[in-house]
């Protein structure tokens, strides 16, 4: 495709010419200087339009400079590109449109930004992933990987996928779901006494009709609820926390989905403060791995809420009791940090439905390097196999270049 727009009405004057593949300086119907490579033409009409103004050529010094000036133009439009091709933004947008919109409307959308009620809570939004090609799994790792729905592993210091498989895809999460409950809890705990962690909490009649409860009715504090929902996957506790924390189940979901929005998590929805089936259709709370990792950064940053979900075991205050006879000791569902003992093993959660398959969010940190990874959809019979794959997924992950 040619374009070409002439400086004198009359073509046989001076004018200059853009093309497809390149920048033509014509004088007088020949040409004055050899074509320029010229990747975004729309980025050279205004420098090549002030190569001749009202017909009189400049001098030979003054166009190298501008054809350099364009060089760089065409330099930063790439190199954005690149940058913005390995990224996980939400959405189909084409990255060199992303690219145009931050170099050139970045006034625009400051103020839109303070006009927007999305950005109003702009701190929690998340730093994407970046994305690459994947260095490839040993065949055993491919065969353990082709049984899950999602798998992704990253390395939390550079931000870097070390191996990714259907990361983006929302798929159903079980009780990962509760790690978003501990980022809600903790974000009231700011503003609310009634979440104080020794602050005593009786168990309602909301809490203990909830599928699979774990805690005999009773009274117990807000940190023995909070471990046993991290620790046992106890779904009474994890409804009692929301119930004291909003009032009632349906406001703090809303809080939940909330605070997915303000992160910027496109592939997430939260149903229930559990990650529990609801409804007659049964429908389940979803997230993609790589959400599932951006809860898992938030986690991480939070001493508190590492501490919780890096803890083994857990003793119950008040004499409290678990169901069934279960004692006062509840141990984690994470076999990485209970029962096979990685090193540097920290977090996170387990969760299964039938819907869901097992799921695990781990991560292990080792002479200062983090890694965090998510595995989602594993066959529910596999629960040892998971953690297998887990296992030497991570091992692998730690030899591989940041």
């Amino acid at each position: 495709m040619r374009s070409c727009r002439g400086i004198a009405a009359n073509r046989h004057r001076r004018h200059e010419c853009i093309t497809a593949n390149g920048v033509i300086i014509k004088m007088k119907n020949r040409v004055s200087f050899a074509i320029f490579p010229c990747f975004f033409p729309e980025t050279c009409y205004i420098p090549c339009r002030l190569i001749y103004l009202q017909g009189v050529a400049m001098p030979w010094k003054k166009i190298v400079v501008l054809l350099l000036i364009i060089s760089v133009v065409h330099l930063v439009v790439i190199y954005g590109c690149v940058v913005a091709s390995k990224t996980d933004v939400p959405g189909n947008v084409n990255a060199l449109e992303r690219v145009f919109e931050r170099l050139f409307s970045a006034g625009e959308n400051e103020e839109q930004d303070f006009k927007s009620p999305e950005k109003k809570n702009s701190a929690l939004r998340v730093s994407p992933w970046l994305y690459g090609k994947n260095p490839v799994l040993p065949g055993n790792l491919k065969k353990q990987a082709a049984k899950a729905k999602s798998v992704m592993i990253v390395d939390l210091t550079s931000r870097r996928v070390l191996y990714e498989q259907n990361s983006r895809e929302k798929v159903a999460i079980a009780s990962l779901t509760k790690l978003m409950t501990l980022l809600v809890v903790s974000d009231q705990m700011q503003s609310s006494d009634k979440l104080a962690l020794d602050n005593v909490v009786k168990i309602s009649d909301a809490a203990a009709s909830v599928e699979y409860p774990g805690l005999k009715r009773g009274s117990y504090t807000v940190k023995d609820l909070l471990y046993s929902m991290i620790l046992g996957s106890f779904n009474d506790a994890a409804t009692q926390l929301a119930i004291t924390a909003c009032g009632d189940v349906a406001g703090f979901v809303a809080a939940m989905n909330q605070r997915a929005l303000d992160m910027g998590l496109a592939q997430t929805e939260f149903l229930d403060p559990s990650g529990l089936p609801q409804g007659d259709k049964r429908a389940n709370s979803c997230a993609s791995a790589a959400d599932v990792l951006h809860l898992c950064e938030a986690v991480t940053k939070n001493p508190q809420l590492r501490k919780i979900c890096s803890t083994a075991r857990y003793t119950l205050s008040m004499g409290s009791k678990r169901r069934n006879g279960g004692g006062t000791t509840i141990g984690s569902g994470n076999q990485m940090i209970n029962g096979r003992d990685v090193p540097g093993a920290f977090g996170f959660k387990t969760g299964f439905t039938n819907a869901a398959g097992r799921c695990v969010a781990f991560g292990v940190e080792r002479n200062g390097r983090i890694i965090i990874g998510c595995i989602t959809g594993y066959p529910s019979a596999g629960n040892n196999a998971l953690f297998s794959f887990a296992v030497n997924l991570t091992n692998w992950a730690f030899e591989q270049d940041r």
